[in-house]
């Protein structure tokens, strides 16, 4: 496991459009970072914390730019599948822990509208807090985990939404090239459906 530094003209891009603080290129900090529970770790060239959707298209078209591969983490809290390691060296692990606001939620259909970094413990307290009719259909997991990175590694919760896969509506997904796509018919005039028809 060496160190594979990114280029200096694409490190001061990433700098200069998410700030110094949001970008981690240290080999030490690095190693730290992706440190994993399973006898198994890539060591990325650099890390990226983005805060919103516009940075992470930022992201997504310097790396194309500039010919490097992206490994995307949630929270990296999926003990035991990854966590935050990348399965490749060399490339840019964006990590979207920060991207963690409760957009909608919607006591009549019952669907929350979440960033990638919210996990279980933020959206059940939220719930609590401000929807006390409804609650989430946990993981067996850490609570710490992202309900996007469980859904997305397929996990399972315990009320007939138990498939979190299965019930993905309505996503904003940024392309390698950093176009947005909308699914569920997101792009559609007056769509009062897209977080509960994923077909759209």
């Amino acid at each position: 496991m060496t160190h594979q530094p990114l280029s200096d003209a694409l490190v001061e891009e990433l700098r200069l459009n998410l700030g110094e603080e949001n970008i981690v290129v240290s080999a030490a900090d690095l190693e730290l970072t992706t440190r994993t529970c399973i006898p198994y770790q890539e060591i990325p060239a650099a890390i990226v914390y983005p805060s919103t959707a516009e940075q992470v298209q930022i992201v997504m078209r310097c790396a194309t730019k500039y010919k490097v591969p992206v490994w995307t983490v949630s929270t990296g809290k999926n003990w035991g599948y990854g966590e935050k390691t990348a399965c490749y060296p060399g490339g840019i692990t964006m990590i979207l822990e920060r991207m963690n606001r409760i957009l909608q939620v919607d006591e009549e259909l019952g669907f929350a509208v979440v960033e990638p970094g919210v996990t279980y413990y933020q959206l059940n307290h939220y719930l609590k807090e401000h929807h006390p009719s409804l609650w989430s259909d946990s993981a067996g997991t850490t609570p710490f985990a992202s309900v996007l990175g469980n859904a997305l590694d397929k996990g399972r919760g315990l009320t007939p939404y138990a498939d979190h896969f299965g019930n993905l509506c309505g996503m904003d997904i940024v392309l390698a090239d950093g176009r947005l796509l909308e699914t569920g018919g997101g792009p559609a005039n007056n769509n009062s459906v897209k977080h509960v028809y994923k077909w759209g």
